[in-house]
């Protein structure tokens, strides 16, 4: 459990008003857009940015962005591009999925006819998986690092294309964020339940070092021997403890 919030200087996407240059607008969305609209992953990344000490200011953000193409007019913000911005102001990061069951059903079930049973499967597999993202957030906050992640928004409309904040806490029973579509968003809050019914279950990780973003190495124990996986995922065996 996170036993902090974390202090993050809070931007919000609609300071992007002033931005010329309207982006293509997303596949599916009719009407005039701005970057203010579509600016929630540049106001997070800003957010991250300036809690490190790199940028304050989102036009910047989202020209760095642009030059790398973090923006697709149909999928939308491409987190493997923010990756990008964020390690170009020289933070370490990462991008995270604990939803490549999607899609990939098939492969899982390697030759199995779907049923019921396979079907009760792949939704224990999928909640294991939110498990161990939502394990791996409360690690990375709790080393000091902001998150930021995806949501479907409208709140639980899956049909979305989804939303960037940034997550300050994981608690008990609640999670603590910025929302930066709105001029008010510092510091809301969501139930746990209320978090994993609209999480897309991907983040985007930083840090100013790589190791606040490694999780720890796997030990698995016998009588005889321990096998140990480190960072680098080569195991390596050691004399058991007698």
């Amino acid at each position: 459990m996170s036993r902090m919030i974390l202090d993050v200087p809070f931007h919000c996407q609609r300071d992007l008003e002033t931005v010329e240059g309207p982006p293509p607008p997303p596949s599916g969305l009719a009407g005039p857009m701005t970057w203010a609209d579509r600016g929630c992953a540049i106001a997070s990344l800003t957010m991250i940015l300036d809690f490190w000490g790199r940028c304050s200011r989102a036009d910047e953000v989202l020209a760095v962005a642009l030059q790398h193409e973090a923006y697709d007019p149909v999928r939308g913000w491409l987190h493997g591009g923010l990756v990008q911005v964020l390690q170009s102001y020289g933070l370490a990061a990462c991008r995270r999925n604990w939803r490549l069951l999607d899609g990939n059903e098939s492969a899982y079930l390697a030759g199995r006819e779907p049923d019921a049973v396979t079907a009760e499967e792949l939704h224990i597999v999928r909640r294991e998986m939110e498990g161990e993202g939502l394990q791996t957030l409360r690690t990375i906050l709790s080393r000091g690092a902001p998150v930021v992640t995806s949501v479907y928004r409208p709140l639980g409309d899956r049909s979305s294309l989804g939303h960037q904040i940034v997550l300050l806490a994981v608690e008990r029973s609640t999670v603590v964020f910025h929302e930066p579509a709105e001029r008010a968003g510092a510091y809301h809050r969501w139930s746990i339940e209320t978090f994993l019914d609209t999480w897309k279950a991907t983040a985007v990780l930083a840090a100013d070092r790589a190791d606040v973003l490694a999780l720890a190495p796997i030990e698995v124990e016998s009588a005889d021997q321990r096998l140990v996986a480190p960072r680098d995922g080569s195991p390596q065996l050691h004399a058991g403890r007698r």
